[in-house]
């Protein structure tokens, strides 16, 4: 373990989660990310301090937060500890490690380790830092390593490693036999030689640069399939994974969702690039290295020296362009969101007179992007120089070495050629083997990425097998992450039909949310059917509870397609009862995600036909009928009524001229049941 550990954010509001990451390695307890992320209860706006210390505690970390001044720091608080900075007016965690003189040492999850300076400090330092007080034993922890991961992929797909271990062997091999034609043209050809061993030495070293040629295009072609059968069992397995997440994963961001899982393609390609680098190359350098060795050892240590210098400069650039390269991407993430943003509300943009106002701000990403993109371009510019001018340099010693030993006759003019040549042939190999090393931080980052898709083994529960009857609320309590209540002190009985109100922001679809269990990290207890909402089987719970709000989405295909129904008599029949066969003639129109080119009526009534098709025991109506006209919605209510069939319905509208006198009600009031 190193001294300072030290993990990079991959989300703008995780630097929280990354903190406790770094403090929990410190003290050599080792999780996964995702399972740090859920225990702070991360959410849109990141995690808050009170996340933080009960996160820690849940590892047998005791941990307390303090308003103080560096001046306290430094006296009082052992180290490490988190800090609360603030940067362009936005709240930021950082690790301290440790404090010389007045250089703070720190692990800043959007820059790696930093030091910082008092100066710096009292600019940043946000007077908030959270103290460690107590380390209780090590918990059982699973956690698998990027490194394991590529053991594990070698081992899944050992029949084509092997194949291409073979194959690039055999292509240093055949290289090596390449150079060596060039030592035997040199050295032992010249104008008394018979044309006839020429004409047999030509036909020999094509025949060689052939069967080189063919097994590079065989190596390659492995690598293709190998890659797309990667790309199914991680990218593939990765999008059905996510369909099986809990509700909580999808309060991100979708736009985060999207680039995380697009980004696992790089993860194959990236791991691939690691068998490739480090089998392929790193073999193909042994065998060229070994044949330097065998020609003049004096020659093979010179090289040694001059590519490990090469191996150092080029590893340190390297590590300083993925710094740039990650600011360009996060800055490139950033304009994309931007432009899908104006997308979205040029609208807003066109009638409230805002082009100018936009642009301004537009024109400010835009030149983040592009300035950053200037500097990444430039700073290959001239890395790609300085290791060219390495290169020369390292041929010309290698040149100037040579011919000296060839002054001395300790070897051939042909076996210098020859030498030279094993030089050129092993300098791309060596590059590629200390360029995947630097970004090996990076290849890890993204492998968190793709443990954040990974389905969770969950312990057996309660089977839900008979129709719900009753569903009880016994003072629940709910708040979003660590932050105020959302909803206080519930206690609500549902045994039938049932009507929620209460004023925007009072709680009304957070208190149903929590019914389908979107988030069970709430006080108190949720019963359906006595059996407590955390015991119960999330697939069979909604094989009984149906969920329909006031932004239904449809799948791209037609509208017919969209009804999810093969009973076409069923849709006929709804169809027809509220009154809506007009959709008849648009049953071949395919749709968009959010049901255009249907009205907003439309796209409820279909998506409450598409409910009904289904037996659900509980069906919950969340302002269902919001864009359906009175008449309309008040003919589906009826109809609701008279075939509930022993059928719960709960229901929240603001359309209180469509409230069914016969319904409970109930009225919810800043998060409380009003008495």
């Amino acid at each position: 373990m190193h001294k300072y550990p030290i993990e990079l954010q991959d989300e703008e509001k995780s630097c929280g989660a990354y903190c406790i990451d770094m403090i929990l390695k410190y003290y050599h307890f080792y999780d996964e990310i995702k399972n740090i992320k859920k225990k702070a209860r991360l959410n849109q706006n990141g995690i808050s301090i009170r996340g933080m210390i009960e996160c820690l505690k849940s590892y047998q970390i005791e941990a307390k937060a303090y308003e103080a001044t560096l001046e306290d720091i430094v006296r009082e608080v052992k180290c490490p500890c988190i800090l609360y900075m603030i940067y362009d007016g936005i709240g930021h965690f950082v690790v301290l490690y440790e404090i010389k003189d007045e250089e703070y040492i720190i692990g800043d999850p959007a820059k790696g380790l930093v030091k910082m300076y008092i100066e710096e400090m009292n600019e940043h330092y946000g007077q908030r830092v959270i103290v460690i007080k107590h380390v209780g034993r090590v918990p059982q922890l699973h956690y698998k390593s990027y490194r394991q991961f590529l053991k594990d992929t070698f081992f899944a797909y050992q029949r084509y490693m092997i194949s291409l271990i073979w194959k690039g062997l055999w292509i240093a091999v055949m290289g090596y036999g390449s150079s060596y034609f060039f030592q035997i043209l040199i050295d032992y050809i010249h104008l008394k030689t018979a044309f006839f061993y020429m004409a047999i030495l030509a036909m020999a070293y094509t025949t060689l640069e052939c069967i080189r040629t063919y097994m590079t295009q065989l190596k390659m072609k492995e690598m293709i399939h190998l890659q797309k059968a990667m790309d199914e069992d991680y990218v593939f397995q990765s999008l059905m994974n996510m369909l099986k997440q809990s509700h909580s994963f999808f309060y991100q961001d979708h736009g985060v969702i999207q680039s995380q899982l697009l980004s696992l393609f790089d993860l194959t390609e990236m791991s691939l690039e690691c068998f490739e680098k480090f089998f392929l190359d790193g073999l193909f350098f042994v065998v060229l290295f070994v044949g330097m060795c065998l020609l003049n050892i004096w020659l093979a240590l010179i090289v040694a020296v001059t590519f490990i210098v090469i191996c150092v400069i080029s590893y340190f650039r390297l590590k300083d362009f993925q710094s740039i390269n990650k600011n360009y991407l996060e800055a490139h993430y950033l304009f994309r969101h931007h432009v899908l943003e104006l997308i979205d509300n040029h609208s807003l943009i066109r009638y409230f007179h805002l082009f100018q106002r936009q642009r301004e701000r537009s024109y400010h990403v835009y030149l983040d992007e592009a300035l950053l993109k200037e500097k990444q371009a430039l700073f290959l510019n001239q890395f790609q120089s300085l290791i060219q001018y390495l290169i020369v340099l390292c041929y010309g010693i290698v040149l100037l070495a040579g011919f000296y030993l060839f002054h001395l006759q300790h070897i051939t003019m042909g076996q210098l050629i020859m030498f030279y040549m094993l030089v050129s042939y092993c300098i791309q190999p060596v590059l590629n083997m200390v360029a995947l090393a630097s970004q090996y931080k990076q290849v890890s980052l993204i492998y968190d990425k793709y443990k954040n898709f990974e389905v969770d083994l969950e312990e057996t529960k309660c089977t839900l097998d008979q129709p719900i009857t009753s569903i009880r609320y016994d003072d629940v309590t709910y708040a979003y992450g660590y932050q105020l209540p959302v909803l206080e002190h519930i206690d609500l009985n549902i045994q039938h039909h049932l009507w929620i109100k209460g004023i925007t922001g009072s709680g009304k679809t957070t208190l149903l949310k929590l019914l389908l269990a979107e988030d069970l990290a709430y006080q108190g207890d949720i019963y359906i059917n006595d059996l407590e909402l955390r015991q119960i089987d999330l697939a069979s719970l909604y094989e009984h509870i149906g969920y329909l709000n006031e932004t239904p989405t449809f799948l791209h295909m037609t509208l017919q397609d969209n009804f999810l129904c093969q009973d076409e008599k069923k849709i006929q029949f709804y169809l027809k009862t509220f009154g809506q066969e007009s959709l008849n003639d648009m049953m071949h129109i395919v749709l968009s995600e959010n049901g255009y080119p249907l009205s907003l009526g439309q796209r409820q009534v279909v998506a409450l036909i598409r409910m009904l098709c289904r037996d659900w025991d509980v069906l919950i109506l969340d302002e269902a009928f919001s864009h359906m006209d009175t008449r309309l919605a008040n003919k589906i209510l009826r109809y609701l009524m008279k075939n509930d069939e022993g059928k719960i319905y709960i229901m929240i509208n603001h359309q209180t001229k469509i409230v069914n006198k016969n319904m409970e009600c109930v009225i919810i009031e800043k998060g409380k049941i009003k008495k």
